[in-house]
């Protein structure tokens, strides 16, 4: 970057005044040929990483490099960062784009354009706090900080305070401080005020385009903002006369000029040291640099790598701009909202490659469980890929459910996400090992508070609601699953089994708890919702109950109550089902139970042999033996 810096100069001419054209022009024509410097350096340098001299690789002297130009972006004495940035990026876009090329000279190129693209969308994000208040305060205190640092009048530090220019000044000032211990700060002054003036420079053309083409004899031509290069952030009017606009611009060039002429020696031709912090003076240049054009590429960069998934045949360059687009999502994840982006990840979730769905489900999952407002978005579109022929997105799939019930437990869809992952439970190895764990601390891990029980509580009962078209199983074999043990584990694993056994049965007993106290909560609606609802407490009283019948024990006196139910559905029948169900493995353990509990349940479970379907008969004859 001291190489870019380097030939920008002012004239060699002996007494030629400071703001004289001959001056501007060699410092315009000395920062055209860093530009070219630094577009062969870029070309060369890039056009090596594809080959490997004896040991050296230059890729990975490439991918430091750029490094080193995304870290170095907007700090003031490596001012060559953005126009290296904004050249590299051109090349780029220019090679992923050439099918001629390797392959992987088009990969390489697609994924450090990701990079660049999603340091620019932080920037762009930052720069939304900039006119903040407080940010404010701090440039004019830099405002002021250097301009005491200088002998000045007290009538010229005002003017100076108030100048639209007065942020450009403070950086040359402070540049000059520093190169009088640094040689290369005052380089890097020139490369700033070279770069200073090509902007006014290429404003002033358009301007002068503008006016040629829409002036007519007599009339005045307005030029609104849009028409105006903002890369000269000086707070100008909304909308003035092409004339002085030309003029103002005119008249900033010959001020930036002068800025060379500001003393390099202190106050008082002491030593003085800036009493300004680094992080303030990387502010002043984030906000001189926010209104530059390559801040406003990001938009260019971003429909480049929407457009390979509508043109690019080849399965490698749409996964890894698939990819890409994580990188910038990641950054700013309402990237994703836009119209282009939607398309991309439509078309990426129905790709033939199974390396691009996953891509494009990583991406939506980085999106949607920070945002529990777009869940809903996409949620069909998971749902689909959650039967998806490839193990790997649907493993994806999984750990995004898995995601949004852990830490969007109010979600409106969670009943049905653990219906799904419970559909899953006979997947892939991989696959299940994850919908048990999921299920493990989503259910039966140790909880915090009351709170945490009944809203466990709540979405079993919502999901035994959900999956009652299907088997009423389901919750049975997942609490075998945790408790079960394997006799060819080791000793260290056979311990840790047993520290979850006995989390998962301290949370059966409080889940157990709950679900009694939510049967006369429930009853009390007397609807078919609150219906299915009893249905479902009952069922997982059984299935909880029966792997640890203990815990039931307390509570038979108000289950036995729902024996003698009239049964007027198939509702009723499935609850004197399990109620027959829950008395059969208990009621053995019930060793000081009176005659005249024992009696009654027994006229009961015999008057169900009389009047009941058959599936309450069977259990009533098993409960009786």
């Amino acid at each position: 970057m001291h190489l870019v810096h380097a030939p920008v100069t002012l004239a060699s001419t002996m007494n030629v005044s400071i703001t004289d054209s001959t001056n501007e022009i060699h410092l315009l024509n000395t920062y055209s040929t860093a530009q070219n410097l630094a577009f062969k350096f870029l070309t060369l340098f890039f056009r090596s990483c594809g080959t490997k001299q004896g040991e050296d690789d230059y890729r990975i002297v490439f991918e430091n490099f750029l490094a080193d130009l995304l870290v170095t972006a907007n700090r003031p004495e490596w001012p060559a960062s953005e126009i290296l940035l904004t050249l590299l990026s051109r090349i780029l876009m220019t090679n992923f784009s050439n099918h001629s090329l390797p392959i992987n000279t088009r990969l390489q190129s697609l994924d450090y354009l990701g990079s660049v693209a999603a340091q620019l969308r932080k920037d762009t994000i930052d720069n939304d706090v900039l006119n903040s208040k407080e940010n404010q305060e701090k440039l004019d205190a830099i405002v002021y900080k250097t301009l005491t640092s200088i002998e000045l009048d007290e009538d010229m530090m005002e003017v100076y305070k108030t100048d639209p220019l007065r942020y450009h000044r403070s950086l040359v000032i402070y540049l000059n401080e520093l190169s009088l211990s640094d040689q290369t700060s005052h380089y890097a002054k020139m490369f700033h005020v070279g770069q200073w003036l090509r902007d006014l420079n290429l404003t002033v053309e358009r301007l002068t385009q503008t006016l040629t083409r829409r002036m007519k004899p007599g009339q005045a031509e307005l030029v609104n903002e849009d028409d105006v290069d903002e890369s000269m952030n000086t707070n100008s009017k909304a909308s003035i006369s092409v004339e002085d606009e030309i003029d103002l611009k005119k008249n900033e060039k010959v001020t930036i000029l002068k800025m060379l002429a500001l003393p390099e020696t202190a106050r008082k031709q002491q030593r003085y040291s800036l009493d300004i912090e680094y992080d303030d003076i990387c502010l002043l240049m984030r906000y001189l640099t926010s209104n530059r054009p390559f801040l406003k590429t990001f938009d260019v960069y971003l429909k480049q790598l929407a457009a390979i998934f509508q043109s690019e045949a080849g399965t490698n360059i749409r996964s890894k701009a698939m990819k890409c687009l994580c990188t910038v999502v990641e950054a700013d994840p309402s990237v994703l909202s836009r119209n282009d982006i939607k398309s991309c990840v439509k078309v990426g979730l129905t790709d033939k490659s199974i390396s691009v769905r996953e891509a494009a489900i990583d991406l939506i999952g980085r999106y949607i469980v920070q945002k529990q407002e777009l869940i809903l978005q996409y949620y069909d579109v998971l749902c689909e890929r959650s039967i998806d022929t490839g193990v790997s997105v649907r493993k994806r799939v999984v750990k995004i459910f898995r995601d949004v019930c852990l830490t969007q437990p109010n979600f409106i869809r969670i009943p049905d996400i653990c219906s799904r992952l419970l559909r899953r439970i006979h997947d892939e190895e991989s696959i299940r090992k994850l919908v048990l764990e999921t299920f493990q601390q989503l259910w039966f891990s140790p909880t915090r508070t009351q709170l945490d029980v009944k809203q466990r509580v709540q979405t079993i009962i919502d999901v035994l609601v959900d999956a009652q078209k299907q088997n009423y199983t389901w919750l049975e074999n997942l609490v075998k699953e945790f408790l079960q043990t394997n006799d060819k584990q080791s000793s260290d694993d056979k311990k840790k089994v047993r520290e979850q056994r006995k989390d998962v049965l301290k949370a059966i007993q409080d889940i157990i708890n709950e679900l009694v106290e939510s049967i006369l909560k429930v009853e009390s609606a007397n609807d078919q919702n609150s219906s299915n609802k009893m249905v479902a407490i009952f069922i997982a009283l059984y299935a909880l109950g029966k792997a640890k019948p203990d815990h039931v024990l307390p509570h038979v006196s108000t289950i036995v109550e729902y024996l003698n139910i009239k049964c007027t559905s198939y509702n009723d029948n499935i609850i004197v089902q399990y109620v027959a169900k829950i008395l059969e493995f208990t009621v053995p353990l019930m060793k000081s139970a009176s005659s005249s509990i024992i009696y009654s349940l027994e006229g009961s479970l015999t008057k169900l042999l009389l009047v009941s379907g058959q599936l309450v008969i069977h259990s009533s004859i098993a409960c009786l033996s």
